[in-house]
């Protein structure tokens, strides 16, 4: 555990936006996901992870149009259409993983967001008014589990200037 905090604290604390464009960056992410420091054990693990990878390196290299879809969103209707689902809230789950989610977290409540919000919604916000994410070119949402991701998605929408569309779940 000393490696990845020293790996962390050397390393991470040190990322610009532009490191997550860099195909350097994502070929060094898969290589550690898949490593012996953090071999996954199950066969179904590793293809997930490498698949999570791939996909969230393809939105930031613009390798086909970005639909952020909050974390209901059924990925099926992203990419039969062609484009690339990304979903922040999990963005937002792996930059609190590796301890970074204070620095978003703040960043968004600087801005005016709630500190009453979901944390999840803010650090994801944080992210996004630093420049972290892939840039979206439309927004899709759900009605459910929570507000909070619909008034997110709109505030998205017009920091990007893309269309947010609203799925209305009974």
């Amino acid at each position: 555990m000393e490696l990845l905090e020293e790996i962390k604290d050397r390393y991470l604390d040190r990322l610009s936006p532009s490191t997550f464009r860099s195909r350097l960056f994502w070929k060094t992410v898969e290589g550690l996901a898949l490593s012996p420091l953090n071999r996954p054990q199950w066969k179904a693990d590793r293809v997930s992870l490498t698949y999570f990878i791939r996909s969230t390196r393809d939105a930031y290299l613009r390798r086909a149009p970005v639909v952020w879809c909050n974390l209901l969103v059924p990925s099926e209707l992203v990419i039969g259409s062609g484009c690339l689902p990304f979903y922040p809230e999990m963005a937002a789950a792996v930059v609190a993983s590796a301890g970074l989610a204070p620095r978003f977290i703040d960043r968004a409540v600087e801005e005016g967001f709630s500190s009453d919000a979901c944390s999840y919604h803010r650090c994801l916000l944080g992210c996004a008014v630093e420049g972290f994410l892939p840039p979206p070119d439309l927004l899709l949402s759900l009605n459910y589990p929570c507000d909070s991701a619909l008034l997110s998605f709109a505030f998205l929408s017009e920091l990007y200037g893309c269309p947010h569309f609203v799925l209305d779940a009974p």
